[in-house]
């Protein structure tokens, strides 16, 4: 019976799970490009990839650490504020897949604008035109030769950590 107990009180410390419709605000804590916690739940950027934490690209014939300038550039765009995630549905891996927002800015759709995410079909949100702009423009990843972030991330079996804080 004390093993049944020690189950239960360890599954009250666990945060609630997040249901498809719900909305979590709070202060975030980024995890990589394309994920963050918020109040205790994990959330990936429906239908967005950013590049894996550790991964490079090229750039100027150099490498380029465009997996570390994806969380900065989400850092910027949160810069503090309040963050709000509309959940959606879980992915494969079963992250709590969302539509995120600082004040009335969509990260989603800001990080692919920005270039520094990809357009990733999972719950069909329509992001291919602002993919479009930010490679005619050559925008973020698209001044640089990379490797597609999903199959990167799928290589190297990089599910994202928490930071250690």
């Amino acid at each position: 019976m004390k093993g049944v107990s020690s189950v239960l009180f360890a599954a009250m410390l666990l945060p609630a799970a997040v249901m498809a419709g719900e909305t979590v605000s709070g202060s975030a804590t980024i995890v990589d490009g394309s994920t963050l916690q918020v109040a205790g739940t994990i959330f990936r950027l429906a239908d967005t990839v950013a590049p894996g934490r550790d991964q490079v690209c090229h750039k100027d014939n150099a490498d380029w650490s465009c997996g570390e300038s994806a969380v900065r550039t989400l850092q910027g765009l949160i810069a503090g504020r309040t963050v709000k995630c509309d959940a959606l549905e879980r992915d494969l891996d079963g992250f709590q897949l969302a539509v995120c927002y600082a004040g009335d800015d969509e990260l989603n759709r800001a990080m692919i604008a920005s270039g520094m995410a990809v357009v990733h079909w999972q719950v069909g949100l329509d992001y291919a035109e602002v993919q479009s702009v930010a490679k005619a423009a050559h925008l973020g990843l698209w001044a640089s030769t990379f490797d597609d972030p999903n199959e990167w991330r799928h290589k190297h079996a990089a599910s994202p950590q928490l930071p250690h804080s």
